[in-house]
C-alpha cells in the first residue's frame, strides 16, 4: 500500500510531461520491485506481488495521466511477474505466492487491455499482442 501511495504522490507532484517521463524515483522503485520479484525468498516475492497489485490499481485508475509510466514499465512488469511465477513452483502451496502472482498478472492484463497509447494512430497492446 505504501509503494502505491508513493507512486501516486510522486506522479501527482511532477508538473510537466518531461519530468513524468524521466521520473527517476519511480524508475528506481520499479527496479527494486523487479529485484524482489526475482528473489529466492517466498515472503519477499509475496510482498512484491502485493505491491505490483496496488500499483496496478493506481495506474489503472489514472491511466490517462500516467501514459509515460505505463509505456515504460508495463511490459517489464508483466515480464518480471511471469519470470517470478516460475519460482513459485518450489514454494509451499499454503504460502499463496502462486495465487498472488496470478492476481498481479490479472491486474496488469486489465491495464494492458484498456490502455490506449499516447499517439492517435497507434494500436493498443491488446491489439498487437493478444489478437489470434
Amino acid at each position: 500500500k505504501f509503494l502505491a501511495e508513493f507512486v501516486k504522490w510522486t506522479l501527482k507532484g511532477t508538473k510537466d510531461a518531461k519530468e513524468k517521463e524521466q521520473a527517476q524515483t519511480v524508475k528506481k522503485m520499479f527496479y527494486r520491485i523487479y529485484g524482489l520479484l526475482s528473489h529466492p525468498s517466498a515472503p519477499k516475492r509475496l510482498g512484491a506481488y502485493l505491491a505490483v497489485k496496488q500499483i496496478a490499481v493506481i495506474l489503472r485508475q489514472n491511466s490517462s495521466n500516467h501514459t509515460r509510466i505505463i509505456d515504460q514499465f508495463l511490459l517489464e512488469l508483466i515480464h518480471n511477474c511471469i519470470m517470478s511465477l516460475r519460482l513459485c513452483q518450489h514454494d509451499q502451496p499454503s504460502m499463496g505466492t502462486a495465487k498472488a502472482a496470478t492476481d498481479a498478472l490479472h491486474k496488469l492484463d486489465s491495464i494492458m487491455r484498456q490502455y490506449k497509447p499516447s499517439k492517435d494512430n497507434a494500436r493498443t497492446f491488446a491489439e498487437i499482442f493478444l489478437t489470434k
